[in-house]
């Protein structure tokens, strides 16, 4: 009777459909479909359910017009007979993979546009709170670029680069800190870092050069790998190879190879190919100069006669310098004036002239010209008296006789023979009383004395010193005046003449000598005064040729002092000297040391700190207080007890800096520390900067251990070593490795190449992994990555091995887990699997247990929450609530898989049996929906393939085609199973039912064979005992008699009997 109702219930519904079709409309829900639809469906608590597809990829041959919710994308898409495309949402616009976008409205009302590509957010726009319009450049390596290819191969560690124009910067690998604005500026760096280009050509070649700046059309065109120059004009210094030069004005320094050169003027240096240290100012100025050094010339046109001339100075308009080491004032045509604004000729002095050292032998000046007609004046001879004046027109002769000059150096008046000069008053004249023979011996009254003293004439003796008393015993009668003899005996003074010998006792005279005697002749001894006369000093020694000995007679330089101490006190005295020279000093004043070598005004008083040292070298500068530098050259301790060990060109300029050597290091901030390396610089206050070349640490208490290119820029940021790796988080890590970045708070990279840690106290190891945009850089976000580990092999193949999630879910071979643990690939697990048995195609093999979500594990596989395993579906989809998508074969507890599940022993899933409840031997209890082989889940279990459970089979024998055979009791939906199958829900088994079909409430559709208890079903339904499904009956002791039974819940259907 059933049969006949069903019968005649599909004839009536086949008919009414017909009627209504007739009408070319068909209505669901109304009989009065709308003439303009085809279908017409009118429902109030009801929709329309569009055919749900994983991907779009596996519908075949799609017709145009083909409408389906792709759950790759979670959206719907149409087939416009080409492509798949996405139906935007309102306020975004996509593409067909949803990757690249622009939305208005991310979050409600948040008024900003967002535009994403490749997955990735790269520009926001908006408006701040003050309602000025700005753009935000989404950049996690804090780059802007905008032109055709500008930045193009820029890698994650090329930072805070500023690209605007065609090609600008587009070779730029590593380099960091530029700026280019024009098209094709710094098109060809590749590591060069800290320079600005603005201009068409800027920079163009530059390709490691660092600190250069270039403005105007070509300017620093050519250069490669110079460093540290100023170009601003166009085409200045378009050829430079150098370092250290500046140019400006329009092909100023054009052509030049050399070194600290500094050029203003229009063309000025235009010739220059090679030489260092040269200064030119003013237009076309040192236009001939090509190879030579040390030049100066200021003023238009100023410049040498010859192209290779070192040490020459032109100053003012035009004028020209011929020689090296010359100096010239002026063109031709013009007058200098000292004192005078208004010279009348070559040079005009107003005011007192002091020369010294003329060239010669000093006695007049020569070639003086007064006369307006005749200029050259050919001589000048003192004759006499006369000054004899010769010049073109002849000679004049000046009488001089009256002049009454006050001489203070007179010259000698006289050169005749054994004849003294004496003073007259107003000059040196020949004296004709006092002659010295040149052998010692001195003649009074004539001019060839016999003996140590001659007199010719009377002698008188008056006030002696001593007692004041006359000489007694002297004939100073006419007849007898000639003594013969006098000498010191002892005391006693005798004087003999022709009357006899008198002897004076001189024992009562107390000389006061005003200007005594040597009284020695010993070798290289001076002598001392001890109270009375001059003796031998025992301990201060001259040997002739200026070198003097302390304790030594044998000086071995200017000063040898031997067996002593050296002593230096006092708390008053300035430096003894300024200006360049070799030296060494201590300056009471300040209690400072100086050693060593200076070529400018460095150790001049003001330049030189209190208390601060200088040990050697050469133009070291130690001007703070307790500043110190132990040698080298060029270093400077600028800053309060600041260091600098020694070597060449580093500077300590803040409080308690530290250079320990190397060259060109830089210490600007209070604390730092650089140990040594080469053009390394600590900005940071605390930073530290172990050696290596060209580091950075310019966050406070930033540290750097060593290496190449480094960057550690934030606070508290750290890089143990390698190769331009770039700390610019707060707190963040870097191990060392190759080009790594960490650019957020706490991030952690530990190692490897090319790595990147974006968001939040991320952890990144390995290397390329994968880039991406945090949800913060600055705060903990779930949906920000945890932990990385990358295994990318460059920068345009970059990948992660683990991916972990601040959520806790865990990928490994992708990168957006949406579960607990998502592979994508194989895995196996224990000693038995891991390394010797190669997993299924997405897929697992698992020795022991597993407890995911859980920590309590009693079964093989006891799982709280959803798990999502393989390529399609792992990072995809999201699996139902405590249940399971699997995309290939899984085997737990068996390395053999053959099914689409394999399982030897009990499995339990779903929080409430998880660790709560022992599933059957062999067999599995789970709470939730279960597919297998599907992402679409409807039922208690949905599996797309065949599935083999229970020690016996599971492994060895292969399941029926969309079948099943399982050795144990099975439990889906209930964790109380007395029977082989107990199913709370409906069942749903084989490719064209699971996922796409809803079995009946508490029932079961299967496509395939089932066999529950046998291995080999041989029809739909082959049960040994019976089964109960259903919510009445399972989990109860069976009641039914007559052979095998299957009860449906529904009372619609029983059969009994053994056979099909």
């Amino acid at each position: 009777m059933k049969n006949k109702l069903l019968l005649l219930s599909l004839i009536l519904l086949v008919f009414s459909i017909q009627a209504i079709a007739q009408t070319d409309n068909v209505g669901i829900g109304t009989t009065t479909p709308d003439a303009s639809a085809a279908l017409d469906i009118v429902a109030t608590d009801k929709g329309i359910l569009i055919p749900r597809v994983a991907s779009t990829g596996a519908i075949a041959s799609p017709a145009t017009g083909l409408l389906v919710y792709d759950g790759s994308s979670s959206g719907f898409k149409y087939f416009d007979g080409t492509n798949w495309l996405g139906l935007s949402t309102s306020g975004i616009v996509r593409d067909a993979d949803d990757d690249t976008k622009i939305q208005v409205e991310e979050s409600p009302d948040e008024d900003i546009i967002r535009f994403d590509v490749a997955g990735y957010e790269v520009l926001r726009i908006r408006r701040n709170a003050n309602d000025i319009g700005f753009m935000e450049w989404m950049d996690p390596t804090k780059n802007l670029f905008i032109g055709e290819n500008t930045g193009s191969l820029t890698e994650i560690n090329g930072t805070d680069n500023v690209g605007i124009g065609k090609q600008s910067l587009q070779n730029n690998t590593t380099g960091r800190l530029n700026t280019a604005i024009g098209n094709y500026s710094l098109q060809n760096n590749i590591s060069g870092r800290n320079s600005i280009a603005i201009g068409h050509n800027a920079l163009h070649d530059n390709q490691t050069g660092v600190f250069n700046t270039a403005v105007g059309l070509d300017a620093l065109y050519e250069n490669v790998t110079g460093s540290e120059n100023v170009g601003i004009g166009m085409q200045a210094l378009r050829k430079n190879l150098a370092s250290q030069n500046t140019g400006i004005g329009f092909q100023a320094l054009f052509n030049s190879t050399g070194s600290q050169n500094t050029v203003i003027g229009y063309k000025s240096l235009l010739n220059k190919t090679s030489g260092n240290n040269n200064v030119a100012v003013g237009a076309e100025s040192g236009l001939q100069d090509v190879t030579g050094s040390n030049n100066t010339f200021l003023g238009a046109h100023a410049e040498p006669t010859s192209s290779d001339l070192n040490n020459a100075t032109a100053i003012g308009y035009g004028a020209q310098v011929g020689c090296s080491g010359c100096l010239v004032l002026g063109s031709s045509t013009v007058n200098v004036g000292i004192g005078t604004p208004t010279p009348n000729s070559k040079l005009e002095v107003i005011g007192t002239v002091t020369a010294t050292a003329f060239a010669g032998d000093g006695s007049a000046l020569t070639n003086i010209d007064n006369s307006p007609t005749n200029e050259l004046i050919t001589s000048a001879i003192l004759n006499g008296n006369n000054l004899e004046i010769t010049d073109a027109g002849g000679t004049t002769s000046v009488d001089l006789s009256s002049l009454n000059p006050a001489e203070t150096d007179p010259q000698v008046g006289t050169n005749t023979t054994n004849y003294l000069p004496k003073w007259d008053g107003s000059a040196l004249v020949q004296s004709t009383s006092v002659f010295e023979d040149g052998s010692g011996k001195v003649g009074i009254g004539t001019s060839t004395p016999g003996s140590k003293l001659e007199v010719n004439g009377t002698v008188t003796a008056t006030a002696f010193a001593g007692d004041g008393s006359a000489l007694m015993g002297i004939d100073n009668s006419p007849t007898n005046e000639l003594i013969t003899s006098a000498t010191l005996n002892g005391n006693n003074l005798e004087i003999t003449d022709a009357g006899g010998t008198k002897i004076v006792n001189l024992s009562s005279l107390n000389p006061a000598e005003t200007d005594p005697q040597v009284g020695f002749n010993t070798t290289n001894y001076l002598p001392k005064w001890d109270g009375s006369q001059l003796v031998k000093s025992t301990s201060v020694f001259e040997d002739g040729s200026g070198k003097v000995g302390i304790g030594t007679p044998s000086p071995q330089s200017k000063l040898h002092l031997l067996d002593g101490a050296f002593l230096a006190q006092g708390t008053m005295g300035g430096t003894p000297v300024s200006g360049a020279g070799t030296r060494l000093m201590w300056i009471p004043e300040k209690s400072a040391f100086r050693a060593g070598k200076v070529e400018n005004n460095y150790w001049d008083d003001n330049f030189i700190g209190s208390e601060s040292f200088v040990g050697g070298g050469v133009n070291n500068r130690a001007t703070a207080a307790h500043s110190f530098i132990g040698g080298g050259r060029s270093n400077e301790a600028t800053g309060e007890d600041s260091f600098v060990g020694g070597s060449w060109s580093s500077r300590a300029s803040a409080l308690r800096s530290f250079v320990g050597g190397g060259v060109g290091n830089l210490a600007s901030a209070a604390n730092s520390f650089i140990g040594g390396g080469w053009a390394n610089e600590v900005a940071g206050e605390g930073s530290f900067i172990g050696g290596g070349t060209l580091n950075q640490a310019s966050g406070m208490y930033s540290f750097v251990g060593s290496g190449t290119g480094n960057l550690a820029s934030a606070t508290n940021s750290f890089i143990g070593g390698g190769t331009e790796n770039d700390a610019t988080g707060q707190s963040s890590f870097i191990g060392g490795g190759g080009f790594n970045a960490s650019p957020g708070f706490h991030f952690f990279t530990g190692g490897g190449s090319y790595i990147q840690a974006a968001s939040y106290c991320e952890a990144v190891f390995g290397t390329f992994n994968t880039s991406y945009t945090p949800v913060s850089a600055t705060s903990f976000n779930t949906a920000d990555r945890l932990f990385v580990i990358g295994n990318g092999i460059d920068g345009t193949s970059r990948s992660n091995a683990v991916t972990v999630i601040k959520s806790g879910n865990t990928g490994i071979g992708t990168d957006t887990p949406k579960n607990r643990l998502d592979v994508e690939g194989g895995t196996a697990i224990g000693a038995s699997y891991s390394g010797t048995t190669a997993a299924p195609a997405d897929g697992a093999i698992i020795q022991g247990n597993v407890g995911i979500g859980t920590s309590t594990v009693t079964n093989k596989l006891d799982v709280e929450g959803g798990v999502a395993v393989g390529a399609s579906y792992s990072g995809n989809m999201a699996a139902p609530t405590d249940g399971a998508i699997i995309q290939g074969n899984v085997g737990i507890g068996t390395s053999t898989v053959t099914n689409k599940l394999d399982v030897e022993g009990g499995v339990a899933v779903g929080a409430s049996y998880s660790g709560n409840t022992a599933a059957p031997s062999n067999g599995a209890i789970i709470q939730g929906n279960v597919g297998i082989g599907t992402s679409t889940v409807t039922n208690k279990l949905d599996v797309e393939g065949g599935m083999a459970i229970g020690a016996s089979y599971s492994g060895n024998t292969a399941a029926p085609s969309d079948g099943a055979i399982i050795q144990g009791n099975v439990g889906i939906g209930t964790s109380t199973v007395m029977n082989k199958l107990d199913v709370e829900g409906g069942m749903a088994v084989g490719a064209s039912y699971s996922g796409n079909t809803a079995a009946p409430a508490n029932g079961a559709i299967i496509q395939g064979n089932v066999g529950i208890g046998t291995p080999s079903p041989q029809c739909q339904a082959a049960p040994p005992r019976w089964g109960i499904v259903g919510t009445r009956y399972h989990g109860q002791h069976p009641r039914f008699r007559g052979g095998n039974t299957a009860h449906v819940d529904s009372g619609e259907k029983c059969f009994s009997g053994r056979g099909c």
